[in-house]
């Protein structure tokens, strides 16, 4: 938006007629509308934070329309235009521009929602697909048991009727013999007849009848036979008939069909469940990695740069932050995070960065550039290595296409996003299920003059929290009398006795300061007092300080009664504060519209009702650690308890008594999260852990105990004075260890101890026997890290374990380095076929990562069993307790082993010279680096250094015509304590720092 409006200045405070633009939550300020439309660089550029109504009224004038707009870093602007409608249009505009962040966290949530119930919705999917698939492969299965069991049958009917087919067969051989028997013997009788009748066909009386009656007899015994025969071959025929009826062949095809087609449906099955289990862990991974994933709001680019003095020619280092278009420095870190609204300076970039010599009085500052900004100037700086310059140059590049945003908003937008609960269900699919606008709401909450019912609603809860007779001290005449005391919400209420508390809350129902005729007061905090005044002391005494600076002196019955009273209401002022946060208060000076506010869950509720009380404390007991409050909610996350114990003991209170519930859900909250995220292990690379430890330092006489912020990075132990340190200079520990053993005291339950690679031995003293046990596993894990790729190790041989070798002359150790050694293909059957398994493993659970199989492999190597678990675990297999895997996986550790020792038993494996790199050293290497030597070269200088075989030398330039150092005999290299840094040691006894 852009018009003219009157706007009073900062310095000189009279109102000026001005031509404004709004870009994001930048105001640019010109002269006139004619400079803006020439692209004249603006008169003024400020980054707006809030905006708030403004009666108009100055000393001599009084101005209609006015509303007053606060920059970054507390200033303030009174502006005025010329209608009530341009007000509101300006108002409106400024405020939608301010909640953009919220805006695009609303966005993200939606989207991640989205997505998240896509992959769900995926995982039922899958999972309806393969119970469905199940049961047609069960009905299957059953059709298939049925089908052979009818083939059994047929197969055993055949079996029966064949059988027979061969019985008849043989009783027809039979019948048929027999018939011809009894034909040949009715032949004979017939023929005996015959002759019979020839011989006595002179005398035919003399014929003999029993020829006859032989003949006919043979005769029906022969057509008998013959009938008995037919009736077999009938039977037979019909049995042959009834085999042929049997189709045993189509019933065999159908099993057959239905076994292919009950395959297909395992397969189906098979790979729906492959699918919902995939699903399954994308939904983890989602839910895990929603508060590390990047987001719009998250800053383009942070870090310390030098920047040039305006005034005096010298460079100041301060710590920049870069949100959209809007670059803001700090002194440091820590005042970033704690004073995020007070920046020392801000600006607004413009355009690429531009090169810069770097040239500041006498000295040359290297990584110089400088950056184009909106107001019409170059800032010149410069950045400690050149990495950084090309971080920081596509960093201003997208801010300069992004709109401004206002650095604590965004952070503000963050923290509500990542305490959003992805698994919330949203009301809508569309930004209205955070954003609720309201044509009332045009400013911010605690500006603006008329509030919606949620707002009074919320303002007025009727529980009452503490009530009952205490005798407190008046608010005109200073005297003691007892009065009826009720606390409802954050407000404080004196009635004369019980029974005009009953009456009024009888006639009027609820409690509130509007309606409520008694004396009321808005509660801020509450302290002890000493209970001691002119004439008398009263014992239980506290004292209540209210919104208005006003102090009540009261004193209770009983110290039961006095705890009672101060718990309550401390329990309240929590409550309040937490709950204002919640609907868009973050503190006095920045307050979140409430059509701008994402949901917060109840874990992100609590921490800002602890913060809150914390920042209460503080104020009473300590007011210098105000600033501390949000460090140590994150130092002590999950240990609370402890925290408010620590405080107690040191200012004698009872704050983890008084709060004990609260602590109870900020640990059960913690151990929840701990549990998602320790149910998904990724295959990490490096072994990497942070916490804090109590690191014993040795004295004369005596041991001190210093707390410092810890970091394990392979076999690395790097110290750091805050956490804060850590995440903005990981690159300047304060001490960096390289250890070569870890392993728990045995002198007392909660200590570690760590061996350097010279011998010394460093204690350490952790929280619990649990954290203990972890920092040990990490630091073994690192160990083998460090073994495995070949890291600079002192390795020493004892007689129970050969963990390391050191090559000892004398008192002096030496550190190596493993050369590496020709590769052979030779393995072990045991590593082929576990290598086989797994990509099997792999084809079925995670297809897409059987790219990794082999790195998998390469890093688990003699330590399989953890690949086994961890694999379990992100899978839900079982794979630990397949008697064969397991038994693979010993047969391959004893192999590794005994590959180790012959390695090191090999001659001429060692060579005691180490790149910067951690690789092994070409033959020869050349090329600029940043060189100092004390005392030839003091600073830091460009040289052209050469290193061949174990010499260095560094010359002028180039053409190797001036030698500027060496030439040297290397004796050792080892890692600078910067990026890209390193030490060389020579043979002359120089030592060379090296800056790539």
């Amino acid at each position: 938006m852009k018009g003219l409006m009157w706007k009073r200045g900062y310095t000189f405070p009279t109102m000026k007629r001005v031509f404004c633009v709004l870009e994001g939550s930048m105001l640019s300020v010109y002269g006139s509308e004619n400079e803006f439309d020439r692209g004249h660089t603006p008169q003024k550029v400020v980054e707006i934070t809030q905006v708030q109504l403004w009666d108009g009224r100055s000393t001599f004038k009084h101005y209609d329309h006015g509303f007053i707009l606060v920059a970054l870093g507390g200033k303030s602007y009174q502006c005025s235009v010329d209608s009530s409608l341009l007000q509101k249009e300006w108002i409106h505009a400024i405020q939608s521009s301010l909640e953009e962040p919220y805006r695009i966290v609303a966005d993200e949530i939606i989207d991640a929602q989205r997505d998240l119930n896509s992959e769900v919705k995926e995982e039922r999917d899958m999972a309806s697909i393969a119970a469905e698939a199940v049961q047609r492969a069960e009905v299957a299965s059953r059709a298939i048991r049925g089908g052979e069991e009818h083939i059994q049958l047929l197969r055993e009917k055949q079996a029966g009727l064949a059988q027979k087919a061969r019985d008849t067969t043989d009783e027809m051989h039979d019948a048929e013999r027999k018939a011809a028997d009894t034909l040949e013997k009715s032949k004979a009788a017939k023929q005996a007849a015959h002759d019979d009748i020839l011989r006595n066909a002179v005398q035919p009386g003399q014929m003999s009848e029993t020829f006859k009656k032989d003949a006919a007899k043979h005769s029906a015994l022969y057509e008998v036979e013959m009938n008995v025969v037919s009736t077999l071959q009938k039977a037979i025929h019909d049995i042959h008939a009834d085999m042929a009826e049997l189709s045993i062949a189509d019933a065999v095809a159908d099993v057959a069909a239905m076994k292919t087609n009950a395959e297909q449906t395992i397969q189906q099955a098979t790979g729906a469940i492959h699918s919902a289990q995939t699903a399954k862990v994308k939904v983890k991974l989602r839910l895990a990695s929603w508060t590390s994933s990047h987001s719009h709001v998250d800053s383009l680019a942070q870090g310390y740069l030098r920047v040039k003095n305006t005034l005096r020619p010298k460079m100041h280092r301060k710590y920049f932050v870069l949100f959209g278009k809007t670059l803001c420095w700090y002194k440091n870190a820590d005042d970033y995070f704690q004073n995020i609204r007070s920046p020392l300076g801000v600006v607004h970039v413009a355009g690429p960065i531009k090169d810069w010599t770097g040239k500041v009085g006498l000295t040359t500052y290297p990584n110089a550039f400088s950056i184009p900004t909106v107001e019409g100037k170059e800032l010149h700086v410069s950045a400690s290595v050149a990495n950084e310059v090309s971080t920081w140059s596509v960093a201003i590049l997208t801010g300069a296409t992004m709109i401004p945003m206002s650095p604590e908003r965004a952070r503000d937008a963050k923290v509500r996003r990542d305490s959003f609960d992805l698994t919330s269900p949203p009301a809508h699919t569309h930004r209205m299920s955070f954003f609720t606008p309201t044509s009332d709401r045009l400013l911010d909450a605690p500006f603006s003059a008329k509030k919606d019912k949620g707002d009074e609603s919320s303002d007025k809860p009727d529980i009452v929290v503490v009530e009952g007779s205490l005798v407190k001290q008046g608010h005109f005449v200073p005297t003691m009398k007892r009065k009826y005391c009720v606390v409802v919400g954050v407000h404080i209420y004196f009635f004369d006795s019980h029974e005009q508390y009953v009456a009024l809350k009888a006639e009027n129902g609820a409690l509130s300061p509007d309606t409520t005729t008694v004396s009321c007061s808005e509660l801020l905090r509450v302290n002890d007092w000493d209970g001691s005044l002119l004439l008398m002391t009263y014992p239980h005494a506290f004292q209540i300080d209210t919104l208005h600076h006003a102090h009540i002196l009261c004193s209770a019955a009983s110290a039961k009664e006095k705890e009672r009273w101060m718990k309550g209401i401390r329990t309240a002022i929590g409550h309040h504060v937490a709950s204002a946060r919640a609907v868009g208060s973050l503190d006095s000076f920045h307050h979140v519209a409430d059509e701008s506010k994402v949901p917060l869950t109840d874990q992100a509720r609590a921490v800002l009702e602890f913060e809150t009380i914390l920042a209460d404390y503080f104020h009473q007991h300590n007011s210098a650690k105000e600033e501390d409050v949000y460090v140590m909610t994150k130092l002590f996350q999950g240990r609370e308890g402890e925290l408010l114990k620590h405080l107690d003991d040191m200012y004698i209170t009872s704050l983890a008594k008084d709060h004990a519930s609260l602590v109870a859900k900020l640990t059960k909250y913690h151990a929840a999260k701990l549990a998602d995220n320790s149910a998904i292990e990724t295959d990490g690379l490096l072994p990497h852990l942070e916490g804090i430890l109590t690191y014993d330092v040795p004295a004369l006489l005596t041991t001190s105990k210093v707390r410092v912020y810890a970091v394990v990075l392979g076999n690395k132990l790097l110290h750091f004075s805050t956490r804060i340190a850590a995440l903005t200079e990981p690159d300047h520990p304060t001490d960096t260890i390289v250890f070569v053993a870890a392993q728990a005291s045995p002198d007392a339950a909660l200590k570690l101890e760590i061996v350097d690679p010279q011998g010394v031995q460093r204690v350490y003293d952790a929280a619990s026997t649990v954290q203990r046990d972890h920092w040990i596993r990490t630091m073994h894990l690192g160990l083998e890290y460090a073994r495995a790729h070949r890291q600079r190790a002192t390795l020493k041989v004892s007689e129970r374990s050969l963990t390391a070798l050191s090559i000892c002359c004398g008192s002096s150790t030496t550190l190596h380095e493993i050369l590496d050694i020709p590769f052979s293909d030779e393995c072990s059957p045991e590593s082929a076929e576990f290598k086989q398994l797994m990509v099997a493993y792999y084809e079925e659970h995670n297809p897409d990562g059987l790219a990794s199989v082999e790195a998998l492999l390469m890093h688990f190597r003699g330590k399989e069993h953890l690949l086994l678990a961890s694999l379990d675990k992100m899978y839900g297999t079982t794979l630990v307790a397949n008697d064969h895997m397991t038994k693979l996986c010993t047969a391959m550790s004893a192999y590794s082993s005994d590959t180790a020792l012959r390695t090191a038993a090999a001659p001429g494996s060692w060579r005691h010279s180490l790149s910067c790199d951690g690789s092994l050293p070409h033959h020869k290497k050349a090329g600029f680096v940043m060189v100092k030597c004390s005392p030839t070269m003091p600073q830091l200088k460009k040289c052209y250094c050469v290193v061949e075989g174990a010499s260095l030398t560094c010359y002028a330039g180039v053409d190797m015509a001036h030698v500027l150092l060496g030439p040297w005999q290397i004796d050792n290299v080892s890692m600078g304590d910067g990026q890209f840094s390193m030490y060389i040691d020579t043979s002359a006894d120089t030592n060379v720092f090296a800056q790539l």
